[in-house]
C-alpha cells in the first residue's frame, strides 16, 4: 500500500488468509487532502490501476482504487489540528 514520504504512521494492521491480505493503515502528513489525492492518482496510475474520487457523508474525501482482485480506498480529512489525516485499507490477492 503507497504512503506519501513523510507520513506518520498511527497504526497499522495486516491480516492475510491463504492468498488473500488486508491491510490497514492510518497516517497524518503534512500534505493538503488535495495533494493527498492527487498522489493516489499518481500511485494508481503507474499500476494501471482505476482511481475514483468520492465525498463521504461528513465531508471528508475518498479516492478508491482497483484492479482486478486488489483494491485499496483512502479516507482523506483535515484534522482540528490542521494536519490531514488518512485511514486506508486495501484487499490484496498475492501469489499464483
Amino acid at each position: 500500500m503507497p504512503i506519501p514520504e513523510g507520513a506518520h504512521i498511527v497504526d497499522s494492521s495486516v491480516n492475510t488468509q491463504g492468498r488473500n491480505v488486508q491491510v490497514a493503515v492510518n497516517y497524518r502528513t503534512s500534505l493538503s487532502v488535495e495533494a493527498v489525492l492527487k498522489y493516489y492518482e499518481a500511485q494508481a496510475a503507474k499500476r494501471g490501476w482505476v482511481a475514483t474520487r468520492g465525498t463521504a457523508a461528513d465531508g471528508a474525501k475518498s479516492i478508491s482504487l482497483g484492479f482486478g482482485d486488489d483494491s485499496m480506498v483512502a479516507t482523506v480529512r483535515t484534522a482540528p489540528t490542521g494536519a490531514t489525516t488518512v485511514a486506508a485499507f486495501g484487499s490484496y490477492v498475492v501469489g499464483k
